[in-house]
């Protein structure tokens, strides 16, 4: 059995800062995404499953969308793709409102049908709410209204990440619940680790305690399941905003980890789609797993002072609210 599990804007840095040896697995790095035009989940997700750029295909071919502060102000333009490093010491090129390029709600309606994507390359398989494939619309429109409701301060910080969190944890019942049936592939998705990381990037005991949650569930897998391989991706990493929240869309780098080893070297997203293809055909010749002992680095506090109004601004263009 194989199990992969999508965890939304898992960030490379933190993982490294946290230490946390169940997503810190014995191979473990960055993952490529400077060729993809938006760095926007259900792009980023339907193209890690066809291995294809959607946002080309759903943006009818448009180029990568860049964003910069000129003074306090938001701005966004088109570049190539693969050109963000070069667009952040230049910005060059026609300054564009995010509604001209392209308004990021339209790409929740994307649904990639199995057979164009590695799932139907296995025999049997289960996927549990994903983005850009079978994500019910109800559960995506609930999280955006909770955040909403957090950021109108119609809800406190508590009630939104006991609600959150309530959310994961039926979430998880429903992958245990999925993997007693022993598909040949099952891909579980959690959101809770990009909204949380929008809204509380800033603050470290947050973040590590979310982490830790996400380390101990895939420890919960190996042990009492066993997969042939367990495989940890995000669809983007985050950074932190100058209102104290994250942001990702300027990210070239998204993150992936492994038992045991794939001897993968700086992959793209793109490339998933092939070597879940090629595993689905031949199995996993690595058998071998070793996991290193340790309980992660937990960080000392430290909290901003959050601008939810910068916040609200930077979810209404990515389309979550």
């Amino acid at each position: 059995m194989i199990v992969i599990l999508g965890m939304d804007a898992l960030d490379y840095y933190l993982v490294k800062e946290f230490g946390l040896p169940y997503l810190q697995l014995e191979e473990y790095g960055k993952t490529d995404i400077s060729g993809i035009g938006a760095a926007v989940t259900p792009i980023m997700w339907s193209s890690f499953l066809t291995g294809r750029d959607m946002f080309r295909e759903v943006a009818g071919g448009r180029k990568k969308v860049f964003s910069y502060y000129k003074g306090f102000r938001k701005k966004y333009i088109e570049i190539e793709p693969g050109f963000v490093k070069k667009a952040r010491k230049k910005v060059t090129g026609k300054i564009r409102p995010m509604e001209k390029i392209y308004d990021f709600k339209e790409s929740w309606n994307i649904r990639v049908p199995a057979e164009k994507t590695f799932l139907g390359d296995f025999k049997s398989y289960k996927a549990l709410s994903v983005p850009g494939f079978n994500q019910p619309r109800e559960e995506k429109d609930y999280l955006h209204q909770m955040m909403k409701k957090f950021l109108k301060n119609e809800i406190t910080e508590v009630e939104y990440k006991e609600a959150t969190l309530e959310f994961h944890r039926k979430s998880k019942a429903g992958a245990l619940k999925a993997l007693k049936e022993k598909p040949d592939l099952l891909f579980w998705y959690t959101p809770v680790t990009d909204v949380w990381g929008h809204l509380f990037f800033s603050d470290k005991e947050t973040m590590y305690a979310l982490y830790k949650e996400m380390n101990d569930f895939a420890r919960q897998i190996l042990e009492e399941f066993d997969p042939e391989l367990l495989l940890i991706v995000s669809d983007h990493g985050m950074q932190e905003m100058k209102s104290g929240g994250g942001e990702h869309l300027n990210l070239d780098y998204a993150f992936y980890a492994c038992t045991p080893r794939l001897g993968l070297k700086d992959p793209s997203i793109l490339d998933f789609r092939g070597i879940m293809k090629g595993i689905a055909a031949k199995g996993i010749k690595n058998k071998k797993r070793k996991i290193k002992a340790g309980e992660g680095r937990e960080p000392k506090p430290q909290k901003k002072e959050v601008d939810k109004e910068k916040i609200v601004k930077s979810l209404q263009n990515l389309g979550y609210i």
